[in-house]
């Protein structure tokens, strides 16, 4: 039994070895550019992962909307982007990195769902409900218009906004109803002050990393990128 264990035990001891190696070995700064949406969701947990992880990675967090931190990844004000766009740059790679599923957000009470009745709504009811979304140039914005065209919905966009909190402002004083990922809302959900619905067929949007094929990728944003990904995940699967 001994001869056993002992080996099991060099394994262990390697494997401790080999991330006190690496938590001294990493430093650096690294900036991520992301929506608003995304980092009420992952930008937390991710500074707190990085925080316990790599202490001496020193991690920035820019956000607005996929469009302009898409301009900023093109322009090297940051070193990774996650973007809600499939729209491509010249001398950027995208990599997907997993989906969220989009619902329609109400203030509590504005709700078109009687409570108890139906979790969903159907993407024809849209039509005389007054939206409040981003404008054409941000990919959540062409999620939700591509997903329209295709099931035949014109929508009622009431206001054109690309200022998060103005939209949340929006959405919360009942003037409007928004369309993003349920999770982004949750605080506000829990406190009873908003009410996500479900969309039927269901709309999702896609979540690329974005990084500039003429900036080598150091090794602090390697190991940031690879704590970010089950942070992803995890969300993506909470909304499902």
């Amino acid at each position: 039994m001994l001869l056993r264990i002992r080996p099991l035990l060099k394994e262990m001891q390697a494997a401790v070895s080999e991330l006190q190696s690496e938590r001294q070995a990493v430093r650096g700064a690294v900036s991520i550019g992301m929506t608003p949406a995304l980092c009420s969701i992952i930008g937390f947990p991710l500074l707190r992962a990085v925080e316990q992880r790599h202490p001496k990675v020193a991690l920035n967090i820019i956000t607005s909307y996929s469009g302009y931190v898409l301009e900023w990844l093109t322009s090297g004000r940051v070193d990774v982007g996650i973007i809600d766009s499939t729209r491509r740059a010249e001398h950027i790679i995208l990599d997907q990195l997993g989906e969220l599923r989009l619902s329609l957000i109400s203030a509590s009470g504005k709700s078109p769902v009687v409570r108890g009745r139906s979790k969903s709504i159907d993407l024809m009811d849209l039509q005389q409900m007054p939206l409040v979304l981003p404008t054409r140039n941000h990919g959540l914005r062409r999620t939700v218009d591509v997903a329209a065209a295709k099931a035949g919905v014109k929508l009622k966009i009431a206001y054109e906004i690309d200022a998060h909190h103005l939209v949340r402002e929006i959405v919360l004083a009942g003037a409007a109803h928004t369309i993003m990922a349920a999770q982004a809302a949750h605080a506000e959900i829990k406190r009873g002050e908003i009410v996500a619905t479900q969309l039927t067929p269901a709309i999702s949007t896609r979540l690329l990393c974005g990084t500039s094929s003429n900036r080598p990728i150091t090794q602090a944003t390697h190991m940031v990128l690879k704590l970010m990904r089950p942070i992803i995940a995890q969300a993506a699967e909470g909304g499902r």
